[in-house]
């Protein structure tokens, strides 16, 4: 999978945000699916899917505190995966997964 779109990511958002929907189910719903846009239309009458406000919302909050967004599949996560080294915890705790 390439970038995603700034709509997947707030799709994306929105259904990682909804109660009831856990992180096997919202990968089970992108599979099925194919996108978080997608699973949103079709489970919308199911759930009560996390609203755009409350996410803007989140995403003013996070800009407030100097953080970026980054979602799975976005390069700058390989980017600092690849900064990290074998002498910091976290990469050892990875190079074992």
């Amino acid at each position: 999978m390439g970038i995603i779109s700034d709509k997947e990511k707030f799709a994306r958002l929105r259904l990682s945000r909804t109660e009831l929907i856990g992180a096997r189910g919202f990968w089970n719903l992108i599979r099925k699916y194919g996108s978080a846009e997608n699973a949103i239309e079709a489970v919308s009458d199911k759930y009560q899917i996390c609203s755009l406000d409350d996410i803007y919302q989140e995403l003013d909050k996070t800009k407030a505190l100097g953080a970026n967004l980054i979602v799975t599949h976005h390069p700058a996560i390989y980017g600092k995966l690849a900064e990290l080294s074998v002498q910091d915890g976290l990469s050892r705790k990875v190079s074992k997964c």
